[in-house]
């Protein structure tokens, strides 16, 4: 029997839930997994009023409509801003170039932008996001929590203070968010630290390894418009060799590998303190050239 988009969302946003609740009990399974951090507690500002100047509330009801059908890219930036930023919200290029290749790769998609801080904008990341407000498919709003989980599977498990007991709330919650977000409105969830080389229609980033030999069957004629790319395909550079998006040292062979790549994912978490001169021949700086020319040039001496 053929299961519907949402009875299948439904099921993935109910695992992620208990996948939520196995990993905050187990340290083992969370020191090897490389994108959580420490001091990753900070979310009281889920519950806080927007401040003056912040972005328009992302409500979910009246935005049924606009993205009903379902050809719909979104991106979640789940960070509190305190007195490092003066709580002011920050975003940086590298965030914006994944917004902006997504929009340039998709036209025909609505590219949604969604922040939890109620912050307001820095002027250097307003100027930032006024580059990619440029593009007519990318909207810029903030999503309030306790509103957006209501009328969901999760509301239950979010009234009774479950995510309250993790020891990564923030991180939880962004794999929350990801799933109820594609359960309301269909489509993809990117991460921020991707750049989209090519699409052609609706795409999932997630690799789909282990299948035992299944997952080639998975064609667009026997799963109903679905098909199933190999790892390489959004991951053509794993990530313990993160640094070769970073040097020219056997740049030519990174950049065929790209070639051939749908996305890149550059390891944020790995990678952010490496730094990328305006004019660099690095692959990194030559896809970003290519791919979000508003954010790379808009960056001044440094990407």
């Amino acid at each position: 029997m053929a299961v519907t988009r949402k009875r299948l969302a439904l099921l993935v946003l109910c695992g992620s839930a208990v996948l939520v609740l196995y990993a905050t009990t187990n340290d083992e399974l969370m020191r090897e997994m490389p994108i959580f951090q420490p001091l990753d507690m900070d979310v009281q500002c889920y519950k806080e009023p927007s401040a003056k100047g912040a972005f328009d509330n992302f409500d979910f009801r009246a935005e049924q409509a606009r993205l009903s059908s379902g050809k719909n890219i979104f991106f979640h930036e789940t960070s509190c801003f305190g007195r490092e930023t003066n709580h002011q919200l920050e975003f940086n290029c590298r965030q914006a170039c994944a917004v902006e290749s997504a929009a340039r790769a998709n036209p025909g998609m609505s590219v949604n932008l969604l922040f939890l801080s109620p912050s307001a904008p820095s002027n250097r990341t307003r100027k930032l996001l006024d580059l990619l407000l440029r593009y007519d498919n990318v909207r810029v709003k903030r999503i309030l929590v306790d509103d957006y989980i209501k009328e969901s599977p999760l509301e239950r498990w979010y009234e009774d203070g479950v995510l309250g007991t993790s020891r990564w709330p923030r991180s939880h919650m962004s794999d929350i968010l990801r799933y109820l977000t594609l359960w309301r409105f269909g489509g993809v969830y990117l991460d921020l630290d991707v750049v989209i080389i090519k699409s052609r229609g609706c795409m999932a980033r997630t690799p789909i390894e282990n299948t035992q030999g299944k997952a080639k069957d998975m064609t667009v004629r026997r799963c109903n418009g679905f098909e199933v790319f190999p790892p390489p395909a959004f991951y053509p550079i794993f990530y313990k060799e993160w640094q070769r998006y970073f040097t020219e040292e056997k740049a030519n062979e990174t950049m065929h590998l790209i070639k051939q790549a749908r996305a890149i994912h550059v390891w944020n978490k790995l990678s952010t303190s490496e730094v990328v001169h305006m004019g660099s021949r690095v692959p990194y700086a030559l896809v970003a050239e290519k791919h979000c020319p508003r954010a790379y040039y808009g960056c001044g001496a440094t990407f």
